[in-house]
């Protein structure tokens, strides 16, 4: 159909009969031009007519007439048919050729219109079939052959080229040179070259030429005494063929060349900018070769690409001004790297671009600076500097080694690559197990002394690319910026793709270096001790606590819970008498407070990095203490320890914090707060300190509005984004935990596995396990499970709050990752869980949690087949019958 209606548009503006379609670009295009604000004497578009260009269609038969009830009875108005052909001509060129033949079937005004337009451009559209080719190469012809033009700037053609074609394209080559066309294109595709002819290797009105998959014959020679810009590429050109070419170029100002050119040297006076992409020798693969460049009037070079056993020598390239180092040295399956050569035609390139003011280096290129020594022999004169990076650690020992020789930098320039874009091509381990010792922390580069010589004129940074939510906000980068924002007088610090310039700003104002934590509800699990205090304390007035009440007591002061749960009951007693008859039951169940799920894993992460780290808390000093004295190690992870009797005002008031900061040595905005309550994200907020809100309570985090993050636990905690050591224990997308068991009867769940989401899940009653799922957040874990008669299958679980019961008690759904052909409700049903995913989150449609639960199975299945989670399958728990015996932990 696409092609039927392409035909009939082409015949319409040849002379056919009339039809009222035309194409949906040329009324998009139409209504483009229509809205110019042209204000001519108005007059009605004339109907479509016949064009006059070809005799023969003089004796067709009138246009059919419309009749009275088929003529619109508003008649748009025409703006710009009273303006000059040739104005008309240049907007119609703005046009793909194709659409502005079209344009013909409007009026009798503009039936000839088109045929004077001064560029040409004709682009095949992808498709499979022959037909669509065939279609295209008549489109052009016929609309080359309706052409009346006496010149043609431009010329475009864009087409799978086949031998048989050959004479069909030197038809439409002889159209453009012999309409003196200034800027030519030639793009092919396909498996075999087009021959150029010798009207066009012989051609003085050409100033630009673009050809791909173009060949010279060896007898046909070369001159474009008015050539100025020049694209070769996969043109299967040998070294010979390149230099009669630019001999034939007097005036040739730019030069790119790529794919399969081959060329051995580039001597040019009039050259001022040169592109070499991924250029190899054309039926020559042995050897190394050597592109030698001789270029004094040189500005711009660029050296892109893949590049396969070839050398750049640059002999003289003395004016230039700008490099462009983004090249990737490759070799075949026989040949491995030369890490040391590699690296020393790096230094040669750097060495002789040393006065260039402007560099731009890619990945490949900053990691062969690793390992070369001395780059320069004097300093560089370059004051922008561009890389493109990941930041991970073997280019960033690149960018260390590039940086000390720039003491005139002005402006860096950091394009940040995806994810793992780029990969250590070389083995070089041995030599930098500084970088890469896999059994302590790699440090990032000594900043300090790397900054040294230039930071009083750094002036500007660029970061393209940058998002905190992904590897790109790795450690290093935090650390990185962190140091360039603080120690150099910068003017000016611009962000772009990812995030806008202000969210940037606000990102490096993260960067703290101490972090300050509540106790309560924060790194302990005291609220569950204190519900069952409680639930006995207010039972004897009859009353009975469920749990609702909590926010009301959450990160207040004793004496402030106190009055709230006596108020809230109306008890017979007064706060004091309340509290001296609470704090010895709740003080003899200290010993019994366990840590929240990552605690430990926080408190000595950032021990063993060296953060300093505060507690603050409400409670009085002396029961903070008793508290982590049942905690190894906690009371020395703590260089203050500061309790609500310390200060005159407690949680809201920022005071707590601003002391602790005070004692710490360090300013309010260095420091980072980790909370669980609204009090104490407010304090936090009024401190001007960073915060991290780790809500107590389940389903409350649209409460806390003001914390910088919210988080389900701390084991999502990600301390990269604050500019702190990032984690390295998690691995592909699991974190692994200490196993833990749980088992029972499969009983049916509420129907949103199988029924909503088309996902089997084998529920598990949560009746007698409130204790043991109160140490596991909510969220996504896996493991192994095991059926009692049928075998032990890898599984992927949620653990989630229940809207049901109020978000006050916690459903578990495990999803066995095998195909079963029955159900099997009351079966024994055994899990081990060995790690965790994610957090539980909300998403905004059933197909994305949906794709999410999937994502969630593949990551499962790889990390199972792990030797660190496998070898969990053969537990016996899994295997040996329940009989009624208790799960444990």
């Amino acid at each position: 159909m696409e092609e039927q209606r392409s035909s009939v548009c082409l015949d319409l503006s040849l002379g056919s009969l009339w039809s009222d379609q035309t194409s949906n670009s040329v009324e998009s295009s139409l209504s483009e031009i229509r809205s110019y604000p042209f204000r001519h004497r108005r007059r009605r578009l004339h109907p479509p007519h016949r064009t006059n260009l070809d005799p023969s269609f003089q004796s067709s038969p009138k246009s059919p007439k419309l009749s009275h009830s088929e003529k619109s009875p508003n008649p748009p108005e025409d703006f710009i048919s009273d303006l000059p052909d040739s104005l008309i001509q240049e907007i119609l060129s703005l046009l793909p050729t194709e659409d502005a033949v079209k344009t013909s079937v409007l009026s009798r005004r503009w039936s000839p219109v088109w045929t004077q337009i001064p560029n040409l451009c004709f682009i095949q559209k992808q498709s499979r079939h022959a037909s669509d080719l065939v279609s295209f190469l008549k489109l052009v012809t016929k609309t080359l052959r309706h052409f009346n033009g006496e010149k043609v700037k431009q010329f475009m053609i864009s087409v799978t080229y086949t031998k048989s074609m050959s004479s069909g394209v030197d038809y439409w080559v002889y159209f453009a040179t012999n309409r003196h066309v200034e800027n030519l294109s030639l793009v092919f595709d396909g498996k075999v070259a087009y021959s150029l002819p010798h009207y066009l290797c012989n051609n003085s009105c050409i100033k630009e030429l673009t050809l791909r998959l173009c060949t010279v014959s060896l007898e046909t020679p070369v001159s474009w005494p008015s050539l100025k810009v020049l694209s070769l590429s996969d043109s299967e050109l040998d070294n010979g063929t390149v230099q009669r070419i630019l001999l034939g170029c007097p005036k040739l100002q730019d030069l790119k060349l790529h794919g399969r050119v081959s060329v051995g040297f580039i001597r040019s006076k009039t050259l001022q900018f040169l592109t070499l992409d991924g250029i190899y020798n054309f039926g020559e693969r042995s050897g190394d070769s050597v592109t030698e460049i001789c270029c004094p009037n040189l500005l711009s070079l660029s050296l892109l690409g893949f590049i396969y056993k070839r050398t750049f020598r640059l002999v003289d390239v003395s004016s230039l001004q700008k490099a462009d180092l983004d090249f990737k040295m490759t070799v075949d399956e026989y040949d491995t790297y030369d890490c040391k050569k590699q690296g020393e035609i790096i230094k040669e390139l750097l060495t002789k671009l040393c006065d260039v003011e402007k560099l731009i280096i890619g990945p490949w290129c900053l990691q062969a600076v690793m390992q070369v020594q001395g780059i320069d022999s004097q300093l560089s004169k370059r004051n922008y500097l561009e890389v493109k990076t990941e930041m991970c650690e073997w280019e960033l020992a690149g960018i260390e080694n590039l940086l000390p020789r720039s003491p005139h930098l002005k402006k860096l320039v950091i394009n940040l690559l995806p994810s793992n874009s780029s990969e250590l091509e070389f083995d070089f381990r041995q030599e930098f197990a500084y970088y890469f010792d896999t059994d302590n922390e790699p440090e990032p580069p000594p900043l300090n002394w790397i900054f040294e010589s230039f930071q009083k004129c750094l002036e500007n940074i660029e970061i393209n690319g940058f998002d905190p939510n992904t590897s790109s906000a790795n450690g290093y980068f935090i650390k990185f910026m962190g140091f360039l924002a603080k120690k150099t007088t910068l003017k000016e610090l611009t962000a772009q793709d990812s995030l806008n310039e202000t969210s940037m700003a606000n990102h490096l104002k993260k960067l703290v270096s101490c972090v300050i934590l509540d106790l309560d509800g924060t790194l302990l699990n005291t609220d569950g001790i204190v519900s069952e205090v409680l639930k006995g304390f207010l039972g004897k007035y009859g009353k009975q606590w469920d749990g609702r009440e909590a926010k009301r007591i959450v990160g207040k002061t004793p004496l402030e819970a106190a009055e709230a749960v006596v108020e809230e009951y109306g008890l017979p007693c007064g706060k004091d008498e309340f509290l001296a008859e609470l704090y010895p039951v709740f003080s003899a169940q200290v010993c019994n407070i366990k840590p929240l799920p990552g605690a430990n894993r926080l408190l000595k992460h950032l021990s063993d990095h060296g953060v300093p780290m505060a507690l603050a808390s409400n409670s009085p000093k002396k029961n903070i203490e008793s508290k982590i004295s049942y905690h190894q190690g906690w009371k020395n992870y703590f260089s203050v320890i500061i309790g609500g009797d310390e200060v005159t005002t407690g949680k809201p008031s920022p005071e707590i914090f601003l002391e602790a900061a005070k004692r710490l040595k360090t300013e309010p905005s260095s420091c980072l707060i980790i909370e669980d309550s609204i009090p104490g994200v407010t304090a936090g907020k009024a401190a001007g300190m960073e915060v991290v809100a780790v809500p107590s309570i389940p389903k409350q985090a649209h409460l806390y509005t003001s914390a910088d993050e919210v988080i389900n636990s701390l084991l999502d905690l990600r301390p990269e984004k604050w500019g702190l050591p990032s984690f390295e224990d998690w691995i592909e997308g699991t974190l692994p935990t200490e196993p833990w068991y749980i088992g029972g009867p499969v009983i049916k769940g509420f129907g949103r596995g199988s029924k909503v989401l088309g996902i089997p899940t084998a529920n598990l009653s949560a009746e007698g396990l409130s204790s043991l799922l109160s140490d596991h957040p909510s969220g996504v874990y896996f493991g192994w499970a095991g059926l009692s008669t049928r075998g032990v299958y890898k599984m992927v679980m949620s653990i989630g709050w229940n809207p049901y019961f109020n978000n006050t008690e916690k459903t578990i759904e495990p999803w066995l990752l095998h195909e079963f052909n029955e159900d099997f409700y009351g079966e024994e049903l055994r899990l081990v869980i060995v790690g965790y995913i994610r957090p539980e989150v909300n998403f905004p449609s059933l197909e994305s949690l949906i794709a999410k639960i999937h994502e969630d199975r593949r990551i499962a299945e790889r990390a199972l087949d792990l030797p660190l989670y496998s070898k969990h399958k053969d537990d016996p728990y899994l295997t040996k019958p329940l009989h009624k015996e208790c799960n444990n932990s």
